[in-house]
């Protein structure tokens, strides 16, 4: 076996690097280049210099975390979130390792696993960078996923919806933007036609929909025309028998919008702020 030591250093600063940089960005910190360049320099040294170590088994796996939690001090020059940090390094670490494995097999590659990586003239450099830029991308878009969704999530609420004698518990998005109200000046909440599955029959919701809403003797029924980032949508309103929303009964409206697009960001409901006064 062969080893380059220019391959050698160049495929750990860029994993070494990536890597670090996607636990900068799971933890929400800012990005110290200076410690990123010095933490991935550190464990490019040790990788050029640890097939000279002569450990194996509980010692090595040791030794590895050790530098681990070296290369994670050094990243932000601090010790805050020490442990975290070198959880997420060291995870990743596995992760990537994974996925260089399937792309070896699926070249047709052969690989030599284990405790230290093997470096054989058989792997081109183009797989090793393929990898890492291909884990790196799939796990900051996980990443972003997350946080988007965990920004989102703090403005669920359940809200207890009765029509048509029915009751259902549903989840609900407080959208400020939402400021509808009918025209006796009860605030609107917005739901998608699906959920008229919850409260009607098919023959009520067909007779909903063509407006006889007579037959199923809904009160206050209104259309309304409204303006949404998409356009303009014509959504229907009627009053519901009871709402209770934060443990609290409410005088809401309902209002139904045809158009299902807004309702695709795991919430039922798109909830009126006015609930909250």
């Amino acid at each position: 076996m062969v080893v380059y030591i220019e391959i050698v250093l160049l495929e750990n600063l860029l994993i070494d690097g990536l890597l670090l940089w996607l636990v900068l960005q799971c933890i929400r910190v800012k990005t110290n280049w200076w410690g990123l360049v010095l933490a991935s320099v550190f464990g490019s040294g040790f990788a050029l210099a640890s097939p000279s170590i002569q450990l194996d088994g509980v010692l090595a796996i040791g030794l590895k975390i050790g530098v681990a939690i070296i290369m994670c001090i050094m990243l932000c020059l601090n010790f805050r979130k020490l442990w975290l940090k070198t959880l997420l390094f060291v995870l990743f670490t596995f992760g990537f390792g994974g996925v260089l494995i399937a792309l070896f097999s699926f070249m047709g590659v052969s690989t030599t696993t284990g405790l230290v990586f093997g470096y054989n003239t058989d792997i081109p450099l183009g797989a090793i960078l393929a990898g890492i830029i291909i884990f790196a991308i799939i796990i900051f878009r996980l990443i972003k996923k997350f946080y988007k969704h965990k920004k989102i999530v703090q403005f669920y609420y359940e809200i207890e919806l009765t029509i048509n004698h029915q009751q259902s518990i549903l989840r609900g998005f407080l959208d400020t933007g939402n400021t509808l109200d009918n025209a006796q000046g009860k605030p609107i909440v917005v739901v998608g036609s699906k959920q008229l599955n919850q409260w009607f029959d098919a023959n009520e919701q067909l007779a909903l929909l063509m407006g006889k809403y007579g037959l199923i003797g809904l009160s206050n029924f209104q259309t309304l025309e409204v303006q949404s980032v998409a356009g303009k949508e014509k959504i229907f309103v009627f009053d519901v028998e009871k709402c209770m929303f934060e443990c609290k009964p409410k005088e809401v409206a309902v209002g139904v919008c045809l158009n299902e697009k807004f309702f695709r960001k795991g919430f039922d409901v798109i909830l009126n702020p006015r609930l909250l006064e």
